[in-house]
């Protein structure tokens, strides 16, 4: 079950969480030494057992788990959630 947006960089091992990936990255931005701008390929989401999953393996586990339905076809974001 997917829990939460989530943005992970490549180059750290933590995850930062939140409601909406903008709001993750308007936090993000502010910290010095953050790259601007934030890349997709690093938004995804995280599930019910602290797993970052990208946005089309959290489409699958939402689809799984009745978060979504089952004939969406897209691009999964958190205003589809929640």
């Amino acid at each position: 079950m997917i829990v939460d947006a989530a943005i992970k960089l490549p180059w750290q091992d933590f995850i930062y969480t939140g409601r909406r990936h903008y709001s993750i990255m308007k936090m993000m931005v502010e910290e010095p030494n953050m790259p601007k701008p934030i890349k997709n390929e690093w938004q995804g989401f995280i599930n019910d057992k602290g797993e970052f999953l990208t946005r089309k393996n959290a489409l699958i586990e939402a689809k799984e788990c009745n978060q979504i339905d089952k004939t969406f076809v897209g691009v999964l974001t958190s205003e589809n959630l929640w």
